[in-house]
């Protein structure tokens, strides 16, 4: 029986590693909607954005991936802050974590 729950639970974690790409992406979008938006619709665009951090620093962390969730939360507490520059730095950290995990 603990055989089959660990093979359960080792495509569950590889169902979530295989979709690390797509949210390295999701987070390049979100920047490239920050450095287009000139101010237009920042605030909806930084609640989108820390919504989505909330999700994968809760998701990621449940899986493992304590250093995604870390730096996620980081992300958040900077738009928290509204403090851009340390957004910035932490969502290109984000991308290259989710990049190299995938």
């Amino acid at each position: 029986m603990k055989t089959q729950e660990s093979q359960q639970v080792a495509a569950i974690r590889a169902r979530y590693q295989s979709s690390l790409k797509d949210k390295a992406e999701m987070l390049a979008a979100h920047t490239a909607a920050l450095v287009a938006s000139k101010d237009n619709n920042l605030d909806l665009i930084l609640e989108a954005l820390r919504d989505d951090l909330h999700k994968l620093a809760g998701s990621s962390g449940m899986y493992g991936y304590e250093d995604i969730s870390k730096v996620c939360r980081h992300a958040m507490r900077a738009i928290d802050e509204e403090n851009l520059e340390d957004l910035d730095q932490h969502l290109h950290e984000a991308q290259q974590l989710l990049k190299h995990h995938a």
